[in-house]
């Protein structure tokens, strides 16, 4: 499967956040679909997804999660997402040194 911007294939030509872009498009379709065909939202598991998306695409992706389906997200940045968010998801942060053990928010 290839996908092109403005003509060009994206796996040659395109931006990381536009290779980002296309595959997470391609994901939340994914999504879309399973739950169309088996009536069930399916888990989304994204790993880093918010680092190479700007603002307009972070928020994007913000919403779609917000409408009630199960979403994994790993970052190192917690700034990405508002306050609103965070007070209803559950936040694991794993210590800074590699040690055993985790933390929650």
């Amino acid at each position: 499967m290839e996908f092109f911007v403005a003509g060009r294939n994206a796996a040659l030509y395109g931006s990381q956040g536009q290779q980002r872009s296309i595959v997470l498009a391609f994901k939340l379709a994914e999504a879309a679909l399973i739950q169309e065909i088996l009536g069930q939202k399916p888990v989304l598991l994204l790993d880093d997804v918010m680092s190479e998306l700007d603002a307009g695409r972070r928020n994007a992706l913000v919403s779609f999660i917000e409408g009630d389906i199960q979403t994994f997200i790993t970052t190192a940045n917690l700034a990405y997402f508002d306050e609103g968010l965070l007070a209803r998801a559950r936040v694991v942060e794993l210590p800074r040194n590699g040690a055993a053990g985790e933390g929650a928010r």
